[in-house]
């Protein structure tokens, strides 16, 4: 996946935070990764309880990894959690895996692809932290944030940016909201949508580029604009001096002769200029 390696960065204020990872606005149309992750709080002591992953091949999901964490020392889950997610401590012994094992599965699930998700300064900004605590590796690839997108192109369409108030505004089902699997599948229909966006932009920049360069190869280069001015004062000074001289050979007044040779100087300056 090296079609848009050095294409249209987005550089972001407050990106400095997770710097080690490129933000990229391209139109992808070949491959990606969706990753969404739920987590028991938003602070640094939180832990990942679910991640999933949506392997992105031509728009079409071809694999998918998705695996609850369970933590043999946590004796609790915070009620809210549940309450938001569904998911139970219950369900975290039965059908997790060992957050170590989850987490190196999951990055190799990724590989370098570039990652799609919503709101990456948290999801991604997360993942790495536990990526280097756990398995004492990083995870630095691209990815394009839906979040941003949406920032860009419809903020004059929606009253916020929270991935259900995008998925409604593109009629996206959001039954399975607030689960790694479901949000994911939301993130991957909203992005789809916002590709086409994308895609427009993409091409007016690139038509606007050509269109530019077009304009830049019709237009003489500054040696020929200065040679045609040379040539012309060559060849036609002899002759608008010999009618000034014939000029005031004949009483002609030198201010006059003076403003016919600005006149015939200004007006060879300016077809020059505009060619």
């Amino acid at each position: 996946m090296s079609s848009h390696k050095g294409q249209n960065y987005y550089n972001f204020t407050g990106l400095e935070e997770y710097d080690i990872y490129k933000c990229i606005r391209l139109p992808l149309k070949f491959e990606y990764v969706v990753v969404d992750i739920e987590t028991t709080g938003l602070t640094t002591s939180s832990e990942i309880i679910e991640v999933c992953a949506l392997h992105i091949i031509d728009g079409n999901v071809v694999d998918k990894y998705s695996s609850l964490i369970d933590y043999p020392d946590r004796k609790s889950l915070p009620k809210k959690i549940t309450e938001l997610t569904g998911i139970t401590l219950d369900m975290m012994r039965e059908e997790g895996g060992y957050v170590e094992d989850v987490l190196l599965k999951l990055k190799n699930f990724i590989g370098d692809k570039v990652i799609i998700c919503h709101n990456a300064k948290f999801d991604l900004g997360f993942l790495i932290q536990k990526i280097y605590k756990y398995i004492d590796s990083s995870l630095s690839n691209e990815f394009i944030d839906t979040l941003y997108i949406s920032r860009e192109f419809l903020s004059d369409e929606i009253k916020n940016h929270k991935l259900p108030t995008i998925a409604k505004h593109f009629n996206i089902d959001t039954t399975n909201l607030h689960r790694a699997e479901g949000d994911c599948i939301i993130t991957y229909q909203v992005y789809e949508n916002l590709k086409e966006l994308l895609t427009t932009e993409l091409q007016n920049n690139i038509q606007g580029i050509n269109q530019d360069n077009n304009t830049i190869q019709n237009q003489p280069t500054g040696c020929f604009k200065i040679s045609f001015l040379i040539l012309g004062l060559i060849f036609f000074t002899p002759i608008t001096l010999s009618y000034l001289v014939w000029k005031y050979v004949n009483g002609g007044k030198p201010i006059k002769i003076v403003i016919i040779s600005l006149i015939w100087f200004i007006a060879l300056l300016v077809v020059v200029v505009n060619m």
